[in-house]
């Protein structure tokens, strides 16, 4: 390795056909070319051309996948992916996929889809180890893994995709919105509170436009102006997440009208609304979409040593608002589903930071949940992964929700 910004050859090179391509002078017909940047400081770059691969947060980006006889580069020097990308990450490494690349593509002949991964093992097609190898992997080392990988991972990507996400200056929605913008997509946050992160930052960190717009979303005025707005920055709404609650742990002969009526007006209201606009904005698009619904375990049961029966409710009636949406939407493409998170940990559910010793030991997996957890589940409903899935709801309780076996 000359330098952090390289070339490589490999024991067993996959020719190219260099005459169809601008590379001729740096490609030579039987050379792989793989590009390693360590450390990284800039998500892309002017990486190495005929090149492509993926990013493995934090520090570091392992390229790999498949070389192309020509190039284009994007008139607008976006990265973009080809949908057929081999994509390979090694969630044992603790590394988490950026889909993104630093070229657009213009495939001429496609050569075999080859595993890189340095710090585990991992070999060719025909069986050869790379270079700097440290253990086995077995489940990265052979075409057929690699090409299953590429196949969930591009059904999973959200490129090119804009989200709304109501709620997401903190708590679950901001964990949503890096979520969503390290999977590729632009992001609208509509609160009515500043976002707790800078924006330009997480802009920079994941090179997606990421907007706030200050919104209230119990006032009709003022969430239509915000999905107006968005559409108009963004180009086009393809996702919607509705993040935005309260909660208030009180007891129940204790509870006045007013704020029973705002918790009532934020979760469910503005639940509604923000579901109803951009499923318009789908319908006129006229290219579906996917909304996901943030319910609640309160919604499906009683919360073990908390009192939120009005907040419970109104996650109930989230709950059958995906149902019943997820029917009445899916002629038109559009899916509708909802996520019940229970004790979550990292600080999302802050405001029963208190409890958490108590709660860690109540789920019947003996834990509490982690952001991920969270995200992931979000992620694959919002992509293509499920597009056979509507009105569904997905627990995240560790089995909570069910209730618990004591003996």
């Amino acid at each position: 390795m000359r330098s952090a910004r390289c070339k490589m050859q490999v024991k067993r090179s996959f020719p190219i056909d260099s005459s169809k391509t601008k590379l001729k002078s740096r490609i030579s017909p039987k050379t792989y070319v793989m590009v390693i940047v360590s450390p990284l400081k800039k998500k892309f770059g002017d990486i190495q051309d005929g090149s492509v691969g993926i990013a493995l947060a934090p520090q570091t980006v392992y390229f790999a996948g498949k070389v192309y006889g020509s190039y284009v580069r994007s008139p607008a020097s976006k990265p973009i992916f080809e949908s057929d990308m081999a994509f390979l990450a090694k969630m044992r490494c603790g590394a988490i996929p950026l889909i993104r690349a630093t070229h657009e593509m213009a495939p001429q002949r496609a050569v075999p889809r080859v595993p890189v991964c340095f710090g585990v093992a991992a070999t060719t097609p025909y069986g050869d180890k790379w270079p700097g190898h440290k253990r086995e992997a077995s489940s990265i080392s052979t075409k057929q893994s690699v090409n299953l990988s590429s196949s969930i991972a591009s059904k999973l990507s959200l490129d090119g995709k804009v989200t709304v996400i109501t709620g997401g200056s903190r708590g679950i929605g901001l964990a949503l919105v890096e979520a969503m913008a390290g999977l590729g997509s632009d992001v609208a946050i509509l609160d009515i509170m500043e976002p707790q992160v800078d924006i330009e930052k997480l802009q920079s960190q994941y090179s997606t436009h990421i907007k706030h717009f200050k919104t209230d979303v119990t006032q009709k005025g003022s969430l239509e102006n915000a999905f107006s707005a968005a559409t108009k920055e963004l180009g086009h709404i393809d996702n919607c997440v509705t993040a935005a609650g309260l909660a208030l742990d009180k007891p129940f002969l204790e509870y006045g009208w007013e704020e029973s009526r705002r918790i009532l007006d934020v979760n469910v209201i503005g639940s509604f609304f923000s579901a109803q606009l951009a499923a318009r904005q789908m319908m006129e698009q006229g290219n579906g979409g996917s909304i996901v619904m943030i319910s609640s375990m309160a919604g499906h049961c009683a919360m073990p040593s908390q009192r939120v029966s009005i907040y419970g409710a109104s996650k109930a009636a989230i709950k059958l608002l995906g149902k019943a949406l997820g029917v009445e939407m899916a002629p038109h493409n559009i899916r509708v589903n909802t996520l019940s998170p229970g004790y979550i940990a990292d600080g999302i559910n802050g405001e029963f930071s208190d409890l958490e010793g108590v709660v860690n030991r109540i789920p019947p997996m003996g834990r509490i949940g982690q952001r991920d957890n969270l995200t992931m589940a979000v992620a694959y409903l919002l992509s293509e992964g499920a597009s056979y899935t509507t009105g569904a709801d997905i627990a995240v309780t560790g089995g909570l929700h069910n209730g618990r076996i004591e003996l």
